[in-house]
């Protein structure tokens, strides 16, 4: 039986935690991109209405764009920033990803324990769940971001995965 001398088992796993977490910041990388990369022409489409002749037949699609306007002026909500209107793309920009480090160091033997979020929506764009899922009321039903950019990142993370793992072979 062989036996290793000089080895630290926890420096190996602080290596191999490192790594894992760069491939995962590309993988959220290329699905915050795809998720993105659905919801503008969703956004476009919402800003469309089909046009009628006068007999009621549908002849074409015009594009609209709703009246942006600060926060509002009157009323129980007067003034408060999430009533605001002023942004029609602010949801693709709310998409990203974060990193939050918390040191389990106690349980996990000196290893830096790490999560990543994806996140959509946030204080001004209160209304991603309603926009993923179709709650409330939502004008056309659902109109999902998250899952289908999630389903479109699927093969380019797995050839992300494979060009990574053919790196530590060639190595």
């Amino acid at each position: 039986m062989a036996h290793m001398v000089n080895w630290n088992p926890q420096a190996a796993l602080q290596e191999i935690s490192d790594v894992s977490m760069e491939v995962l910041e590309e993988a959220c990388q290329i699905i915050v991109a795809e998720m993105k990369s659905t919801l503008y022409p969703q956004i476009i489409g919402m800003n469309t209405r089909n046009t009628k002749d006068k007999h009621g037949n549908v002849t074409g699609t015009k594009t609209y764009l709703r009246k942006e306007h600060g926060p509002y002026k009157s009323g129980k909500n007067a003034g408060k920033i999430w009533t605001a209107r002023d942004d029609r793309f602010a949801m693709i920009k709310s998409i990203r990803y974060v990193k939050k480090k918390e040191d389990f160091s106690n349980l996990f033997a000196g290893i830096k324990h790490r999560n990543i979020w994806i996140m959509a929506g946030n204080y001004k764009t209160w209304w991603a769940t309603q926009m993923e899922y179709g709650h409330g009321q939502w004008r056309g039903g659902a109109r999902p971001f998250f899952r289908v950019g999630i389903n479109k990142a699927m093969p380019k993370i797995a050839a992300l995965i494979a060009a990574r793992n053919a790196l530590r072979r060639a190595a």
